[in-house]
This record gives C-alpha cells, structure tokens and sequence, in this order.
C-alpha cells in the first residue's frame, strides 16, 4: 500500500491532480483521448487518491507511524486544495482535464453541451471527504437533478450524440448504450455519498431504482438472470433502456450494492475504534435487524424507528448496558452480543 501511494504520488501534475498515461483513461478506460499527450489529468482519480491518504493516515497513527501520517495529511492537503480549486464548476465538479492547446480542457462541465455532469466526479467528491458539508449537498443535489433516472443514476448527461476528440471512446456508443448508462459499480458509490451527505431519501431512491430485485420486474427486457447483477444497464436515452450488459461481473456490481446497502443504508460498518451504527434509512420504517461477526464476536444488532425519522442515534444499549456514542467497542470473546439502537434526534 505505501508503494503504492508513493508511486501514484510521483504522477501528480505541476496543478495538484494525477496525470493520465497517453491513451489509457482512468476507472472509466473509456475516457482514453483525454490524455493523448501525457497531460491529461484525472480529478476522480485524485479524488480516490485523497481517500487512500486518509484512510493509509489513520492506520498509520493506529501503528505509530505518525510521521508517514503527517506526511500523507499533507500530501491530502495539497491534493484537496487543487481540487477545489481547478474542479469546482459552481453545483459540482469537472470529470477530468483534456490535454488542449494552451490550456487543458475540462470534461463535464456545464460549459459542455454533452457530457456536462459525471456521476463519479460527485460520488468520490464526497467519499474522500473532499467536498465540504456545503459543495457535498450541491453536488450530491446536482445528482439528483441531473442523473438520476427511472432506473437509476446514470454514469453522465447528457449522452454524447458525435464523437469528442477530447473524450475518446466513451462518446462513441449511442445515447444510453454505454453512454448515460447505468453502471451498478458507480451506483454504489452514489448511494454511499448520498449516506455519507445526509440525504437518505436521495440514496435509498438510488439504491431501489437500481437493485437486482427491482429489475427482476422486467425482466424480458432485462434479458439476464433476474438475481444476478450485470455491470450496467442500458440508459434511458436508448430504446433498449434497462437491458442488462456484461452479465455476471459480481465484483462490479453486487459487491458494491451490497456494500452500500449494508454498511451506509443500513449503516452498519467497521471502523478501526469499533463497529459503527449509523443509519439513513426511509422514514416510514419501523425497525431492521442485522447479525455481524467482526473481530472475534457476533453482534445481534436490534435498530427501532419510534419517531420515524431518517438518521440519527438516539441511544445504543449492548446487552442491557447503555453506551455513548455510536460504536459498537471491540469485544473479541467469540460470544453473541445483543444491541438495542433506537434511532432519533
């Protein structure tokens, strides 16, 4: 892990943001003209190298290493600051940097006509904790606004309708086939950065439009086995819209769901202090329940709704003793733990 952030580190622009080998995109290797120069630069990537940092930091402290901490606060410092800087486009952030002639050339901006808005751009703006309580909610708004469909969050909009030479092959499917599709990968993350914004109804909308559940209801048109996740569905813009693609990548898109639904909808997610509870769930609910092992114990994890709000611990009581906070302390006894959370304000 630290060569690997050393590595990545090297690649950082004069600017503050990861440049982009020639011909090759980022998470998206799609967007492969962006860089046909070397110059090119990514702002997801630097967004997801910003988490990496945070992350490495706190387990950097927890081993005593608190001068590669130091340094890698630092390092996030600098990288947070370039983009909110250079990406900031007023309700949500630029995609990337195209090599341009004198200037790069920022992709999804509202400046474009097409491929003005990235999905993943405001995902990870909030994940890594880039964005601010305040550009976090815009962003995440922006979302809603402009990306969500009937089917869920689509990966851009508009969908390009020509070929962009600064963009590459991303713009050269049809609108909606690969285009302002819908990807279940990123769809996680959107749900996740809605949780982590405080907008639950925004993520469990996202979350139901996209589950596996609700497109085994078409499934004609979903042309794939009605339990297993594909890696995108066909866009909105396209007749074929909610067609399944590249059928059985359940590291692309189960996992994530999963993992969104799990640890941020329902909240429930390890930390290194403990195991935190931490709900955004549609108010109506009444109760959920949720069996984890971690670290060496089994939690029987009993969370009511009384007030019917959408977020906040109220009071945590683990086998009748009650707590402060929300963290589940490490009890590494290999016995059951029952804990009662009652969610409100």
């Amino acid at each position: 892990m630290v060569k690997g952030i050393e590595y990545t580190l090297r690649g950082l622009s004069d600017r503050g943001l990861p440049r982009l080998t020639r011909g090759l995109g980022d998470w998206n290797d799609e967007l492969n003209m962006i860089s046909r120069e070397g110059r090119g630069e990514s702002v997801m990537q630097a967004m997801e190298l910003c988490y990496m940092l945070r992350e490495c930091a706190e387990v950097a402290k927890a081993y005593g290493r608190r001068g590669a901490a130091e340094e890698w606060i630092q390092k996030y410092n600098y990288i947070d600051n370039a983009v909110n800087t250079l990406a900031w486009d007023g309700d949500w952030y630029i995609r990337a940097f195209a090599d341009g002639q004198p200037e790069l050339i920022p992709i999804g901006t509202h400046r474009n006509a097409e491929g003005k808005i990235y999905l993943n751009a405001q995902s990870w703006a909030v994940i890594s904790g880039v964005a601010d309580r305040e550009r976090a909610r815009r962003a995440m708004e922006s979302v809603r606004k402009h990306l969500v469909s009937d089917r869920g969050p689509m990966i851009l909009a508009p969908p390009y309708s020509r070929f962009d030479v600064h963009v590459g092959l991303q713009s050269n499917y049809a609108p909606g086939w690969r285009n302002a599709c819908i990807y279940a990968r990123p769809a996680g993350w959107a749900i996740m950065a809605a949780c982590l914004a405080d907008l639950p109804d925004l993520a469990f909308d996202m979350y139901k439009k996209t589950c596996i559940s609700e497109r085994s209801k078409e499934v004609e048109l979903y042309a794939s086995e009605p339990y297993a996740y594909s890696e995108n569905y066909v866009g909105p813009p396209h007749r074929l819209a909610g067609r399944a693609q590249y059928q059985w990548c359940l590291g692309e898109g189960a996992n994530w769901m999963w993992h969104s639904y799990v640890y941020y909808v329902l909240g429930v997610r390890p930390r290194l202090d403990g195991l935190l509870v931490d709900p955004k769930i549609p108010s109506e609910w009444d109760e959920f329940k949720v069996n984890r092992r971690f670290r060496g114990a089994t939690y029987q994890i009993e969370v009511t709704n009384p007030r019917k709000v959408n977020m906040g611990v109220n009071s945590m009581v683990i086998d009748g003793k009650e707590i402060s906070g929300n963290v589940i302390p490490v009890h590494a006894d290999g016995r059951d733990h029952l804990v009662k959370v009652v969610l409100g304000n």
